[in-house]
């Protein structure tokens, strides 16, 4: 692999290995060099226009003359069905319209980009994608294989869900019942609009940034949209927030803080309850009133994700057994654990509250 124009590492972003912040104008008419480095472009990669990049061409040459770099803007067709995600022929029209963007326009301005978008739109994708019957009898396969029962999910007791004994016996409709069931709703369907992205990015080359631009602004629970936006989905696309500012890895327009000190560890799918989603709303919450910065870390990334960190917060009832090694490893090399609801026998940890009144 080429050493690339651009690059994210962990919570920073550079610029051929010296650190970058993005300034992005959303519109080549806004664009002022006083106040940006970096600008959209729009490429229509529709699959009835006839890949004709001339006005982008052009565009992209007035900001590379003003000594800017271009974020491609991609308009990608999606199709309207969530079935529809998996027809090759469609998958393969795109992914041709990309190799001959890669080819053309990208080699013209290799030097003067700085990545690209694949998706521009909200982050409640379940709602761009109208559902088959299959399609939920996959949802419900999906939750199944996550929480093997309903009353563990929802965490009722045993036979207190009533007329509902699996989770095929949950319909559509109740689906739209609770905020915390139209996420989960959301989450499934991110994860098949990643992976059919992530599919897409190989036909890019590799030193090119790929990312989606996010309307988060329908999201208001903290805890929902770290779960959605987690790096188990995000593995290879990064991200471009609006509204919202996360302290979450591929992030690339957040000002990241380098002198945090605390990391919190987010749980795992399996582990995700609306009770544990509740609480790294508060704690969220209680880290901004208190002005203490803090960075999310999922706790599948805890190992690789730990350096600079003195703190490492975690729930005792969300953790898996390899997270409680994990955070063993993390005291063994010199951290503290800051427990929300038990300890777990750390040689070194202390309850969140009495942290959080230190300081």
């Amino acid at each position: 692999m080429t050493n690339p124009t651009f690059s994210q590492e962990g919570f920073s972003l550079f610029h051929k290995d010296k650190p970058f912040t993005l300034k992005l104008a959303d519109f080549i008419t806004d664009y002022d060099p006083s106040e940006h480095n970096c600008c959209k472009i729009p490429v229509d990669l529709s699959s009835d226009v006839n890949l004709d990049f001339s006005l982008a061409e052009i565009a992209a040459k007035k900001i590379k003359d003003k000594g800017g770099f271009v974020l491609w803007d991609f308009h990608i067709d999606f199709p309207a069905k969530l079935s529809q995600m998996r027809f090759e022929g469609l998958f393969n029209l795109h992914f041709h319209s990309l190799k001959i963007f890669s080819a053309t326009l990208y080699e013209k301005f290799k030097e003067n980009t700085f990545g690209c978008c694949l998706y521009q739109g909200t982050a409640e994708v379940d709602r761009i994608f109208s559902w088959s019957a299959g399609d939920m009898v996959e949802f419900q396969e999906w939750l199944e294989d996550l929480y093997q029962v309903p009353e563990m999910l929802f965490e009722t007791k045993e036979n207190a869900l009533g007329d509902i004994k699996t989770f095929f016996d949950i319909d559509s409709h109740m689906l739209d019942v609770t905020p915390f069931s139209r996420h989960l709703r959301n989450v499934y369907t991110m994860n098949l609009f990643m992976s059919y992205l992530h599919r897409l990015v190989a036909a890019l080359p590799e030193d090119l940034l790929a990312c989606v631009c996010l309307d988060t602004s329908c999201l208001t629970h903290e805890g929902f949209l770290v779960q959605l936006l987690s790096k188990e989905r995000f593995s290879h696309v990064h991200m471009l927030l609006d509204k919202k500012r996360l302290p979450i890895e591929g992030v690339l327009n957040f000002s990241y803080n380098h002198d945090v000190k605390v990391g919190v560890c987010f749980p795992n799918d399996p582990q995700c309850f609306l009770s544990s989603l509740n609480v790294f709303k508060k704690i969220s919450g209680n880290f901004f009133n208190a002005n203490i910065p803090y960075k999310i870390i999922p706790e599948f990334l805890m190992t690789s994700s730990w350096d600079g960190l003195d703190y490492m917060i975690f729930s005792k009832k969300c953790l898996s057994p390899q997270g409680k090694r994990m955070l063993q490893g993390f005291v063994a090399a010199g951290g503290s654990g800051l427990y929300i609801d038990e300890p777990i026998g750390l040689e070194s940890e202390m309850e969140l509250d009495v942290f959080l009144k230190l300081k």
